[in-house]
C-alpha cells in the first residue's frame, strides 16, 4: 500500500476542501453554515474528505440597491454585503445580522424576515443564544457623542426585541462581542474602545448581575474570547500598542500568553486545539501586511504558533475591507478548521502564493491524517480494519488521475513506499519513490534491494525493515519530532533526482548506451 501522511502535531494541517465564494458562519454539531451573498447554506462535515454537499437554507430579501452591489465581489465588499453573523437556537430557528437589520428564519420556512431595524450603525459583529434560546446582540455603531449603548435580547426565538441592559452615556463606545459560557452559565460582554470603556464583563442571563472583571487597558479591548474549562482565552484588538493572547483561568489570574502581529477579532476551539486569526487595519504600531492564525494546544497554552498567512491585497482597506480570516462561531465537534478569508491575495494556507481571492473558504484538518489514493487489493481488508478500529484520521481516497498525483504529494510531510518481503522485490525499483523524491518529500521505505540503495545513496529518507510495524510507527515519530530532518531529506531526494533522474541525465545515459552497443556491432 502506497500512504501519504501528514503529522498530528498543530504545526501541521491538511487542506481538506477549497470552497469558492462561500463565508462559514457557524457550527451547529457536524453542520457547517455558510453564505453565498444573501443565501444561506448548510452541509454536513461528514461527507468530508468527499466534496460537501451544500443544500440551501433561506434566502433574506434586501433592499434593491443590495441586490445590485452584492452581484459584484469589489462593491460586496465596498457595501460589506451578506450575512455577517448567525446564531442556531435549540428550536431551529436561526438568527442573523445583515447589513441594517436582524434577520429572523423560523424552523421549515425558507425566507428570512426582518424582524428589527437598525439605526445606528449597520449590524453586530456576533449574536449569541444560550441554552433557553434566548439570544442576545451589542450595539456596534460609532457613537462620537458616547450616547448610551444597548445590548438586545429576544424571548421568543428572535421575533421581537427588547432592551436587554444598557450602558449609560459616556461609560462605552460600543459592544464588541457577548459570549456565552457554559462553564460558569454565563456571558461575557466585550466593549471598547478607549481608557475605561475597554471592559471585559461577566453578566447572568438576565443581566441583573453585571460585573467588571478586567477595565481601563487596551489589552481590555478585546473582540475574541473562547470560554474553556480552565478559563476564557481572548486577544486584545487595539490599533494602539502590541497585541497579546491572554487567559483569565476560573480563580481569576490573569496571564498574557503570547503575542500577536496584530489585532485579533475571531478565535475557535477545536478539541484540544484553540485558534485565533490576526487582521490587517490601519495601525502605526502593528505594520504587518499578512493575515495570520495562531494556534495552541489547551494542554500546552504558552506554546502559540503562527501556522496560515495571506497577503493583504492591493485594494485600500478604508473601503474595501481590511485583511481578514474568519472563524465560524458555535462549538465545533469535529476535527476541521475552517477558516473563510477576505481581502487578501494568497487562497492557500501558506506564504508565498499569490493568487488572488475575494471570499475564500479552507477546511483543514490538525489531526494526524494518513491518506490512500492508489487502487490496491487489499484496500478494502485495510479499509474495513480502520473502521472497525475507529480511525478518523484515515482516509480511502479513489483512485485519482495522474495529473492530480503531484497536488497529493505537496500535500503531505512524508510519503510511504511499502511493498512485501520478499526476494522478487529487491530488484525493483518504485516509480513512485522517485515521484516523492522529485517533489522534495522525505520517504519512509519498506523494500529491500536496489530501492533501499538508491534512498541511502540520496539521503532522502528512512529505510526500514519491509513489514515491520513497529519500524513503521518509529520512523514516522522520528521525522514527526525531527521536521527539519525531514525537509531535509526531501531537499536532498530533489536534488539527486535532478541529478540522477531527470529526462536529460535518463536521455543521455540511453544515447550512450545505444552508442556503445552500435560501436561493438561494427
Amino acid at each position: 500500500m502506497t500512504s501519504t501522511a501528514t503529522f498530528s502535531d498543530v504545526s501541521k494541517l491538511v487542506r481538506c476542501a477549497r470552497i469558492p465564494h462561500l463565508r462559514a458562519l457557524a457550527w451547529n454539531g457536524e453542520t457547517l453554515y455558510a453564505s453565498r451573498r444573501y443565501e444561506l447554506l448548510r452541509a454536513s462535515a461528514a461527507d468530508l474528505p468527499r466534496e460537501l454537499n451544500w443544500q440551501v437554507v433561506g434566502n433574506f430579501r434586501p433592499s434593491w440597491n443590495r441586490r445590485l452591489s452584492v452581484v459584484n465581489r469589489l462593491t460586496a465588499r465596498l457595501f460589506r454585503d451578506g450575512f455577517h453573523a448567525l446564531a442556531l437556537l435549540p428550536s431551529g430557528t436561526i438568527v442573523a445580522a445583515v447589513p441594517g437589520a436582524i434577520a429572523t428564519l423560523r424552523a421549515n420556512e425558507t425566507e428570512f424576515r426582518r424582524t428589527f431595524s437598525i439605526v445606528r450603525g449597520s449590524r453586530p459583529l456576533h449574536i449569541t443564544a444560550v441554552p433557553s434560546g434566548r439570544v442576545f446582540w451589542g450595539e456596534y455603531f460609532d457613537n462620537a457623542t458616547r450616547d448610551e449603548v444597548h445590548i438586545y435580547g429576544s424571548a421568543d426565538g428572535g421575533m421581537c426585541w427588547d432592551v436587554a441592559y444598557t450602558f449609560p452615556q459616556r461609560a462605552i463606545r460600543h459592544v464588541h462581542n457577548i459570549v456565552h459560557d457554559p462553564w460558569q452559565d454565563c456571558l461575557w460582554v466585550l466593549t471598547g474602545d478607549y481608557g475605561d470603556e475597554c471592559r471585559i464583563i461577566r453578566a447572568s442571563y438576565d443581566f441583573t448581575n453585571v460585573e467588571v472583571i478586567l477595565q481601563g487597558k487596551q489589552q481590555a479591548r478585546a473582540v475574541a474570547a473562547v470560554p474553556t474549562e480552565d478559563g476564557l482565552y481572548f486577544t486584545s484588538d487595539t490599533p494602539l500598542e502590541q497585541n497579546f493572547i491572554h487567559r483569565l483561568d476560573r480563580g481569576g489570574t490573569l496571564s498574557c500568553l503570547a503575542p500577536l502581529s496584530s489585532s485579533s477579532i475571531y478565535g475557535c476551539q477545536i478539541g484540544s486545539h484553540l485558534f485565533f486569526s490576526t487582521m490587517v487595519e490601519p495601525s502605526e504600531v502593528n505594520r504587518d501586511c499578512m493575515v495570520r492564525i495562531y494556534a495552541a494546544q489547551a494542554n500546552n497554552p504558552q506554546r502559540w504558533e503562527s501556522l496560515l498567512s495571506w497577503r493583504k491585497d492591493r485594494w485600500p482597506m478604508k473601503f474595501f475591507q481590511y485583511g481578514n480570516a474568519f472563524l465560524p462561531d458555535g462549538i465545533n465537534p469535529t476535527q476541521y478548521l475552517v477558516v473563510s478569508t477576505v481581502a487578501v491575495e494568497s487562497d492557500r494556507p501558506r506564504p508565498g502564493n499569490i493568487a488572488r481571492c475575494h471570499g475564500q473558504t479552507s477546511i483543514l484538518s490538525p489531526q494526524c491524517t494518513f491518506r490512500s489514493h492508489r487502487r490496491r487489493l487489499g484496500k478494502k481488508r485495510i479499509k474495513s480494519l480502520a473502521h472497525s478500529r475507529g480511525l478518523t484520521n484515515v482516509w480511502f481516497l479513489d483512485q485519482q488521475p495522474r495529473e492530480k498525483i503531484p497536488s497529493f504529494i505537496s500535500a503531505a510531510d512524508v510519503c510511504l513506499v511499502l511493498l512485501k518481503k520478499t526476494d522478487v522485490f529487491k530488484t525493483v525499483i518504485p516509480t513512485k519513490m522517485l515521484e516523492y523524491m522529485s517533489c522534495a518529500r522525505a520517504v519512509i521505505l519498506g523494500v529491500e534491494g536496489q530501492a533501499r540503495q538508491i534512498l541511502e545513496d540520496a539521503g532522502a529518507g528512512l529505510a526500514i525493515e519491509p513489514e515491520n510495524a513497529d519500524a513503521l510507527a518509529a520512523a514516522i515519530t522520528q521525522l514527526d519530532h525531527n521536521r527539519e530532518q525531514a525537509k531535509t531529506l526531501g531537499e536532498q531526494g530533489r536534488a539527486y533526482i535532478l541529478q540522477k533522474f531527470s529526462r536529460a541525465s535518463t536521455a543521455q545515459k540511453y544515447i550512450t548506451l545505444l552508442r556503445d552497443i552500435a560501436s561493438t556491432r561494427r
